[in-house]
């Protein structure tokens, strides 16, 4: 059997071909191109048909359902609401589907009402942590402590801004653990699999369905509608973002990253090993997160911890097609925040690096990855006209 590597592919075959399935898989990985992937050049025209093939199959491999399969559900209730300093918390369930109950939290200032309405921003965690946790609540269940704590309440932070903060799990998190409490769960992720679901695609039709009802509160200024996603919540804020509207600017706090490329560039335990949650078919097949923030342009985009150079100027290249480059803002971590401090921007990813490699080779700071409201809130009072 000829010998194969990881690090870099290659193979000593003559006829190029790989034996083993792994490196096969890899060296696709590095090839392939996705069907849909934005191409800088673009004219205003080619870009928008391009833009809404993107949204049109980014709704199928979401899989929500489909709307002949859906009958009217009952409006969201309230369930109890208390007095904080400064605001009011109320915990609310919604019913977005038969048999499915999806509790959130709803965080309002003190002196907001009907006559006096205030922007509204919707969160969603980080891998581990609950609504509860984003809040600055006890949590109803919790696996893993809180990181960074002073940072990752979010919408405590938004609410002390001002802001109507609105606070989710993700499916297989908080209260939405599986019985056995392991959170999240594999074997959920594969059950869905089977069935035609995805986790994430899931946990965006719930949000899409809070999202419709945030926007009939009459305490909700329509025009200032923001979704907020930290970690593994940049996938329901990208989706979300894409897909409503309504929705006039995103805080992407996560480094952005070629999903494609990570599968070959990356730690061998990432996208999917352990973490099947992230796992949406046919995702990668078309296109990578940062083609769809592509097809997100030309509304408002915050990146608050950089990322791959590339992407970043693929991105900054979507909104300058559309006429809209101011619209686009982004942040590295701190410790790549000077040009000389990204020895390989622009430069090709090798494959298989280990975790602190990748973290070079993609700008990114494991050790400051939290929200980042310093440069969030500023953002958000801009474009609501706080300043």
């Amino acid at each position: 059997m000829a010998s194969c590597a990881l690090n870099p592919i290659k193979t000593d075959r003559a006829d190029g071909r790989f034996m083993y399935t792994d490196v096969f898989l890899k060296h696709h990985y590095k090839t392939f191109r996705p069907k849909l992937e934005y191409k800088p050049g673009m004219t205003p025209e080619q870009y928008e048909a391009w833009r809404e093939k993107v949204k049109e199959k980014l709704l199928e491999i979401l899989r929500f359902p489909a709307p002949e399969d859906l009958p009217p559900q009952p409006a969201p209730v309230m369930l109890w609401e208390e007095a904080r300093d400064g605001y009011k918390i109320q915990k609310w369930e919604a019913f977005p589907e038969p048999y499915a109950v999806i509790p959130f939290l709803v965080l309002i200032p003190d002196g907001v009402d009907a006559l006096h309405p205030a922007p509204t921003v919707l969160c969603s965690p980080g891998t581990w942590h609950s609504k509860e946790a984003l809040c600055d609540e006890p949590d109803v269940f919790c696996e893993r402590e809180l990181t960074f704590p002073e940072h990752n309440h979010m919408a405590k932070h938004y609410v002390k801004e001002g802001y109507i903060a609105v606070a989710c799990d993700h499916l297989s998190y908080g209260e939405l653990k599986p019985t056995d409490c392991v959170s999240p769960s594999d074997s959920i992720a594969v059950q869905m699999a089977s069935v035609g679901r995805n986790l994430m695609g899931m946990t965006a039709f719930y949000q899409t369905c809070i999202l419709n009802w945030i926007k009939e509160q009459a305490i909700v200024d329509k025009s200032n509608i923001f979704i907020s996603g930290h970690s593994l919540g940049k996938y329901v804020c990208t989706f979300l973002g894409l897909l409503n509207d309504c929705v006039k600017g995103i805080v992407y706090n996560s480094p952005i990253y070629d999903t494609r490329v990570r599968l070959y560039a990356g730690p061998t335990s990432y996208l999917w090993n352990n973490c099947r949650n992230h796992l949406i078919p046919d995702c990668e097949y078309w296109f990578t997160l940062a083609d769809l923030l592509c097809a997100y342009a030309p509304k408002q985009l915050l990146i608050t911890e950089g990322g791959e150079t590339l992407d970043l100027e693929k991105i900054k290249d979507a909104y300058k097609t559309v006429g809209k480059p101011d619209a686009f803002e982004y942040h590295y971590h701190v410790i790549f925040s000077d040009p000389e401090n990204r020895p390989y921007d622009n430069k090709p990813i090798p494959e298989c690096l280990n975790n602190e490699e990748y973290d070079v080779y993609t700008n990114v700071d494991g050790n400051a990855h939290y929200f980042k409201e310093n440069l969030a809130i500023p953002w958000v009072n801009k474009l609501c006209g706080k300043e």
